[in-house]
């Protein structure tokens, strides 16, 4: 049975996997290991690494783990299903695990064999948040998949479209979302924008 990730390791990966037994690998065995199908469903260890299906107590990955090379020559990898690491890792939320130089739109936007994107599979997990703001634009929120349903779609008909709220969308983008949730996301903006005026005049009046 795969565990899920402890919640107090936020910020990193959930296990030391790529130490072990790294002093008797030389940096391209290691690589390989990482990148070698490794089940029945041509998942890679990467693949597991940002599904959280891989879990070794007593043991924390550190942030500069795995190596930079197994994400330039993984991160695209598909599975059976068509699935790259950053499919599982849009889903399950743990893109901040990848650095951001190895995040491209061509990667986040690759079709697995249902035509779902990584941000398909956010949006259908409430994680769309969790995408850095500059992919997500119109051109990249508007793609239909096998269903023709796009990830703004997904979102709204899973009701996970509340993820978004509080992002400053163009207005290119706010035409594909509904009435309701555009009219949700203007008030709360504007709530924003008011507490914020109101800590500025506090503070001048501070001082």
């Amino acid at each position: 049975m795969h565990s899920t990730t402890n919640s107090t390791a936020k910020d990193t990966p959930p296990c030391n996997i790529a130490n072990w037994g790294s002093n008797r690998r030389t940096p391209a065995q290691e690589i390989k290991r990482w990148i070698t199908i490794n089940d029945s469903d041509g998942n890679t260890l990467l693949h597991d690494l940002l599904a959280s299906r891989i879990f070794l107590p007593g043991h924390v990955l550190e942030p500069n783990i795995p190596p930079a090379g197994v994400y330039e020559k993984g991160l695209h990898r598909k599975n059976t299903y068509g699935n790259t690491p950053l499919h599982n890792a849009a889903e399950t939320g743990h893109l901040h695990w990848i650095p951001i130089t190895f995040l491209t739109k061509k990667g986040l936007t690759a079709p697995n064999d249902i035509n779902d994107t990584p941000l398909h599979n956010a949006a259908r997990r409430g994680q769309l948040n969790k995408i850095p703001i500059e992919f997500l634009t119109e051109e990249n929120l508007s793609m239909p998949n096998g269903n023709k349903l796009t990830a703004l779609e997904l979102a709204e008909s899973n009701n996970n479209i509340d993820q978004l709220l509080g992002i400053k969308f163009s207005p290119a983008i706010l035409a594909l979302v509904s009435h309701e949730w555009y009219d949700k996301n203007e008030q709360l903006l504007k709530q924003r924008e008011s507490v914020i005026q109101q800590e500025e005049q506090l503070d001048i009046e501070i001082f």
